[in-house]
């Protein structure tokens, strides 16, 4: 994801196809590594969306 040398970041979520719409629970461990203090997290969602359409038919 991003090198941050002094945190490592683990995303972890089920992988799975998910429906539009539908919670994706999300866990977020943060590891701060040579003495670095960890005083607060943001996380902004941002959503992209795909389809997948068979062959033949049309939207």
């Amino acid at each position: 994801m991003y090198p941050f040398k002094s945190l490592d970041i683990a995303v972890g979520f089920e992988d799975r196809v998910y429906t539009m719409g539908e919670e994706i629970g999300l866990s977020i461990t943060l590891s701060a590594k040579r003495g670095t203090n960890i005083r607060g997290l943001v996380v902004d969602g941002v959503g992209q969306r795909r389809a997948l359409v068979p062959l033949g038919v049309r939207e």
